[in-house]
C-alpha cells in the first residue's frame, strides 16, 4: 500500500551505510554541492520516515546529509525549496530529492 508516490534515487539496505553514502553523494553533489547550485542558496530540509524498523536511526542519515550541505544552503523546515525523503521499508531505504516537495504533496495520490 502506497500513499505518495515519489521518484527515487537511490534504493539500498538500511543496514550498509558505507554503501549509502557511496550512492548518496553524487546525487547530493548534483543537487546542492555543483559550483552553479552553490551560488544559489536553496533551503532545503529532511523528511525522514521509518515504518517497520526500530534500529534505523535518523540522527545518523541527518548528520551525514547536514556535515555535506549546511555550510552552502540553509536549512528551512517549513519553505523548504528542496526536500530531502529518506523512507525506511523494514530494511530498504528509498532516498530521493524532491523539489518543492510539501507545497505540492496536497496534489499526490493518496
Amino acid at each position: 500500500f502506497a500513499c505518495r508516490f515519489i521518484p527515487v534515487d537511490i534504493l539500498c539496505k538500511v543496514k550498509l551505510f558505507e554503501d549509502f553514502k557511496k550512492f548518496a553523494e553524487p546525487v547530493i553533489y548534483k543537487d546542492f554541492l555543483h559550483p552553479d547550485i552553490v551560488e544559489k542558496r536553496t533551503a532545503w530540509c529532511l523528511e525522514f520516515k521509518a515504518r517497520g524498523n526500530t534500529k534505523c536511526q535518523r540522527t545518523e542519515y541527518y548528520e551525514y546529509i547536514k556535515g555535506l550541505i549546511v555550510d552552502k544552503h540553509p536549512i528551512n523546515i517549513d519553505y523548504a525549496s528542496k526536500e530531502i525523503v529518506i523512507e525506511v521499508f523494514r530494511d530498504i531505504l528509498v532516498f530521493a530529492i524532491l523539489p518543492r516537495y510539501k507545497e505540492l504533496k496536497k496534489y499526490n495520490l493518496e
